[in-house]
């Protein structure tokens, strides 16, 4: 019952006027129109000589930019990971502005990472494909590759459930990825870096027998 509960909170919430807002368009500002805006390999807390590495610049005026969903706080400032050029490269958020009003709901063609903690687990979701590896598995349920299918949106459209059928004939899953409050700079967190996450995720067992709690970022 308490697995149940806790994935109807998560439905609630997200369901809430002006919760779960995430945002991943953006577009540059307070950049000089002969001035560009550095893209680095890492942000300032991340590896010093990646830091160091500009991997591209966005010009004064450019738009359509897409944050992955990770990104970090360094001294009041949230540093940001886009999409570039093919490549990921990390962009200081004092530069970047919300491009689009309209959140991006995360469909089956997206590609995310998700992971949590107490037990270990990790699920990499491709197209109409995942894989889901759970720490103590008693029932199985470990690096089990799947088929996964959108059971549409959920609350104010801002969470997508899917059902999640195994390669194996084994048990099926579910997940329910939602974003978390970025307007509101409540973002998920993994509680063991200093990343945060726009997206966060319920998966559970089809029977309700288990459930974990994580959080997402888009590989792409």
């Amino acid at each position: 019952m308490r697995f149940i509960c806790a994935v109807l909170v998560l439905i609630c919430l997200l369901a809430l006027p002006g919760g779960a807002q995430a945002n991943f368009k953006f577009k540059v500002t307070s950049v000089a129109a002969n001035d560009t805006l550095n893209i680095r390999k890492d942000h300032p807390w991340g590896n010093e000589i990646d830091y160091k590495t500009v991997v591209g610049e966005l010009g004064p005026s450019a738009a359509g930019i897409i944050a992955s969903g990770l990104s970090v706080k360094i001294d009041g400032t949230r540093w940001r990971q886009i999409f570039f050029q093919g490549g990921l490269g990390w962009v200081s958020g004092k530069y970047l502005a919300i491009d689009s009003s309209e959140p991006r709901e995360p469909t089956v063609g997206d590609a995310l990472t998700c992971a949590g903690t107490e037990p270990f687990w990790s699920l990499d979701m491709d197209d109409d494909k995942a894989t889901f590896d759970r720490e103590f598995a008693a029932d199985g349920a470990s690096a089990r590759k799947f088929t996964t299918e959108s059971t549409g949106a959920r609350g104010t459209g801002h969470a997508v459930g899917y059902a999640m059928t195994p390669l194996d004939g084994g048990e099926p899953i579910n997940a329910l990825v939602g974003y978390s409050d970025e307007r509101n700079d409540l973002l998920c967190s993994d509680g063991m870096s200093d990343h945060d996450y726009a997206y966060e995720v319920f998966v559970f067992h089809r029977r309700m027998e288990w459930i974990v709690h994580g959080c997402c970022y888009r590989k792409r």
